[in-house]
């Protein structure tokens, strides 16, 4: 029995040895799973400002780098682009009584007589339009033009007269209707001589 304790111990030794210096159970590493989020970047908002309409009834179409689409009414202010814009038209209505009726007219200027009025918008700030009435009348009169006389008929002298409305801004009318269509009544005119003694009249045609 003495003889076999030191072989026993050897073989618990051995035991130990063998399972702390053996193969150690291999472990699985399962990497873990990343999700690649996108850093949020905050929407560049367009430098604008603040166009308005002073005069009631009036709408002023605008354009901007040859690009139109903005329209501005009055009472109803508009964010557009900073920037130089032109004002290319211009539309005024009012509702008048006349008779106890009620008629709505209105007056265009598109292209604005061939008069573009620039602008500058600046980034938060407010700009405004000063267009419309109150209208003025511009009567423009052209040189005479002299007709020689023949065997049928006399020496004929013509003067061509024009009429223009001009808005605050400079710009022409000349478009109008009443209630849709061409008013019934038409500007006429008188042409008097150096005495004061009408020599002619006639009627001025709208458009």
């Amino acid at each position: 029995m003495r003889k076999l304790a030191p072989a026993l111990g050897l073989c618990v030794f051995l035991a130990l040895a063998a399972t702390s210096c053996g193969e150690s159970t291999p472990t699985s590493t399962v990497p873990t799973p990343t999700a690649t989020v996108p850093t949020p970047t905050s929407a560049v908002s367009t430098p604008s400002g603040t166009v308005k309409v002073s005069t009631p009834g009036v709408t002023v179409g605008l354009r901007r780098g040859g690009v139109g689409g903005f329209s501005v009414a009055s009472g109803t202010p508009v964010m557009v682009p900073t920037g130089t814009h032109l004002a290319v038209s211009v539309t005024c209505m009012k509702v008048l009584e006349k008779d106890g009726k009620k008629e709505t007219w209105s007056i265009h200027a598109g292209s604005l007589g061939g008069k573009q009025i620039p602008f500058k918008v600046t980034e938060g700030e407010d700009t405004t339009l000063n267009v419309g009435p109150p209208l003025v009348a511009k009567v423009t009169v052209g040189k005479v033009v002299r007709s020689p006389a023949t065997a049928d008929r006399p020496e004929e002298r013509s003067v061509g007269i024009s009429l223009d409305l001009a808005g605050q801004a400079g710009e022409v009318y000349r478009f109008i209707h009443v209630d849709g269509k061409l008013p019934s009544v038409w500007p006429s005119f008188s042409i008097l001589d150096e005495k004061g003694v009408e020599i002619g009249e006639g009627k001025i045609d709208y458009g």
